[in-house]
């Protein structure tokens, strides 16, 4: 998917203010092309929010303007007026609207930025581009924008743990990281530890113990999966309104799962709870995460997205 990473809330007044704006240092005296071409996409913008309740708009640069809703986390695209496509003149110039729902085959998928560009030569037939293609991100796109970076958290613990396991053990027995339980070593100290064997060396023996005990901790998480619940919070007819997607498995010990991701998202339910019908658990760690600052991962909690409002919630076994 293209993603337009714009918060609305990072607009400066100067960039909302889009219809002052001041040609950069080097264009003091612009060419009357250039400011006609400035004073035809702010034309194309008022026809636009007359057609499209609450939109709004912000600067991006000289020829095209940010697309938005008030409240919305995520732009919508963006629309521009130029040479876009790079084979007309300035005699005819395009009206271009920009959005990850259009779809045009004349370009390489993702490999080019006008795969998704509509651009008609008329105002109208461009408003009509932008009725069609521009649009809020939905609740399943919301949650796989911040996807791969829960997937990164999900993993870290139990990462922490091995790396703890395979340090202590390598400070004891200084052989390979990767497969100490074949080291003769390792099964002939595990097993004068069981039998109650004192070791001279108490200092060492204790070491000892602490590396076994990393150790099988590691081996008890490396193949547990990470199961988590994407949540939204909002207001909706007065009361708070909880939108989850039970994501499934996004980890397993220190292996993120590759088959999770946007198209298969597409497929899970969008199931909508309040305070009434949502599960307590899933409750008490929102109110946790709620403590924690964005972008940060609780270890059998979840994952507190920078997107406000927005949780990825572990979840409990049944």
């Amino acid at each position: 998917m293209s993603y337009l990473n714009h918060k609305t809330v990072n607009f400066t007044k100067e960039e909302l203010d889009y219809e002052d704006y001041v040609f950069k240092s080097g264009e003091d005296h612009p060419s009357e092309s250039k400011r006609n071409q400035r004073n035809k996409l702010c034309q194309f913008a008022r026809s636009l929010s007359t057609q499209m309740r609450d939109i709004k708009f912000a600067h991006k640069d000289a020829n095209s303007l940010f697309v938005f809703m008030e409240g919305e986390y995520m732009c919508m695209g963006w629309i521009g007026y130029g040479d876009y496509l790079k084979y007309t003149t300035p005699d005819n110039y395009s009206y271009v609207v920009y959005s990850r729902h259009i779809k045009n085959k004349k370009y390489d998928g993702y490999q080019s930025e006008q795969y998704y560009m509509a651009q008609s030569i008329n105002e109208s037939t461009a408003i009509k581009n932008c009725k069609r293609y521009l649009r809020n991100y939905n609740t399943v796109e919301m949650a796989d924008i911040q996807l791969r970076d829960v997937k990164q958290h999900a993993i870290q613990p139990v990462s922490q743990i091995d790396d703890k396991a395979r340090n202590a053990l390598d400070n004891v027995f200084q052989f390979s990281r990767y497969r100490p339980e074949n080291s003769n070593m390792f099964k002939a100290m595990r097993h004068i530890l069981n039998s109650g064997i004192e070791l001279p060396d108490k200092t060492f023996q204790d070491e000892l113990v602490k590396a076994y005990e990393k150790y099988d901790n590691y081996l008890m998480h490396k193949t547990k999966p990470v199961k988590m619940l994407y949540v939204k919070v909002y207001e909706r007819l007065g009361k708070r309104t909880f939108d989850v997607i039970d994501l499934g498995t996004v980890a397993t010990g220190k292996n993120e799962d590759t088959s999770l991701h946007y198209h298969t998202l597409k497929d899970k339910d969008v199931v909508k709870y309040d305070d009434d019908t949502l599960s307590e658990y899933i409750v008490g760690k929102i109110s946790v995460l709620s403590m924690v600052d964005p972008d940060t991962y609780v270890d059998d909690v979840g994952f507190r997205s920078k997107i406000e409002n927005t949780f990825y919630v572990v979840r409990d076994d049944e």
